[in-house]
């Protein structure tokens, strides 16, 4: 899947309980540390006071969630929209992806082709749910959210599949905010692209993409062979399983958005995870954004606009449902 990066300004401190641990500001956003099972130092961002949880998970690559820019000051990406849109109505927390260094911006942003060798081998779906888990976890220990009053996953592209993932691991989710994640796995989405692409003359193309999952498939742990522009260790990783699979057990209230111009997940993977997600009886609110591409902007808008909408869109949905039974 595609990322998309926006870097913006920063706004107000976060006020919170004291805490014994050195804490460094990054713009608004306050930075903690914690270590999860797996005995790494987890980095993660929070911003707020009181109020629901909000989690930004983003989408695929190795850039860092903050940079700084030609004259030195910090730029957050798209938590810091979000933030803009919670205001001091919830607290925002996003976390750094293991092996990603703070102010990381790889050439390539979306992909794993300049990311170091600690990110191709921490980044399986199953080590980076962990440590947004336990980034959560640390900081309800803190008492810097309180889970009681509703904790809300955003995950856009791979961050969807990784929301949809976690609201299973992590049972004090109450709501999945699913943007452009798709449906099956992602091998549906290449096979749909190439069907665009060559019309009915796909058989070339379409066995290369069977016999590129056959090999990785035969050697899923590797990390220097590469598909798609991502290590067979990742795709393995994330098609042991589906959004579909994963949502049709969370028990979370999920709101769908997805694009019809998305060139990175077909809206034709939105439709299957509406029909069997609808079937299957869960609690999704689908919203179909007709002209809106992977970031939601609509055929001549500039990113984040798009973004900014479905933020708000998704921070309403949130609200009006925040207090319904499960």
């Amino acid at each position: 899947m595609a990322v998309l990066t926006i870097f913006l300004g920063c706004a107000t401190r976060l006020k919170g309980p004291a805490s014994t641990e050195p804490i460094k500001l990054l713009g608004s956003f306050e930075q903690r540390d914690t270590t999860d099972k797996f005995d790494r130092k987890i980095h993660y961002y929070l911003q707020g006071s009181g109020g629901p949880t909000v989690v930004w998970i983003p989408g695929s690559g190795c850039s860092s969630l903050f940079r700084r820019d030609n004259n030195g000051a910090i730029r957050g990406g798209y938590q810091n929209l979000l933030q803009s849109i919670v205001r001091n109505q919830g607290i925002v927390l996003t976390i750094e992806k293991p092996g990603v260094e703070l102010y990381d911006s790889p050439a390539r942003p979306g992909s794993a082709q300049d990311c170091s060798k600690d990110f191709l081998e921490e980044h399986t779906l199953e080590r980076w749910g962990e440590a947004i888990r336990s980034a959560i976890e640390a900081a309800a220990r803190l008492h810097l959210i309180d889970l009681s009053k509703g904790l809300m996953l955003v995950g856009h592209s791979e961050g969807g599949i990784v929301s949809a993932y976690l609201s299973n691991i992590l049972p004090e989710t109450t709501h999945i905010a699913f943007l452009a994640g798709g449906g099956p796995t992602q091998l549906y989405d290449f096979l749909i692209f190439s069907q665009r692409k060559n019309g009915r003359n796909t058989a070339r193309e379409e066995d290369e993409i069977w016999s590129a999952w056959d090999s990785i498939s035969k050697d899923p742990t590797s990390i220097s062979r590469s598909a798609w522009g991502h290590p067979f260790k990742r795709w393995a990783s994330f098609m042991s399983t589906s959004p579909i699979e994963e949502l049709k057990k969370s028990k979370a209230k999920i709101l769908a958005v997805h694009g019809t111009q998305d060139q990175s997940s077909p809206i034709e993977s939105f439709d299957i995870l509406r029909s069997e997600l609808t079937t299957a009886g869960a609690k999704v609110t689908f919203v179909t954004l007709e002209g809106a591409d992977h970031g939601f902007n609509l055929f001549g808008e500039q990113a984040p606009k798009g973004m900014q909408r479905v933020f708000q869109r998704a921070w309403d949905w949130f609200r009006a449902n925040q207090y319904d039974p499960l």
